[in-house]
């Protein structure tokens, strides 16, 4: 079972631009609207806010040295 469940199995990753920091950034982006309540899987990635993407698509994300806590997600939207 997985915390962040996906109905296409497109799987989450970090650090380059492919489809993985996409994935992420999108079910982050729900996570952070949704006031880390209710989520759905197979979003389209289209619907991943901008500063999220680019932050799942950077170096930092890449190396594990920075953790966005809800508020950080939530402020990251609203700039």
């Amino acid at each position: 079972m997985s915390i962040l469940p996906q109905r296409e199995g497109r799987g989450y990753s970090l650090g380059y631009s492919g489809g993985g920091p996409s994935a992420l950034a999108t079910y982050l982006t729900q996570l952070a609207d949704s006031d880390g309540q209710n989520t759905a899987t197979g979003a389209s990635y289209e619907q991943a806010h901008p500063a999220i993407l680019a932050w799942t698509q950077s170096g930092a994300a890449d190396r594990g040295t920075n953790e966005l806590s809800l508020n950080d997600l939530q402020a990251m939207m609203a700039i």
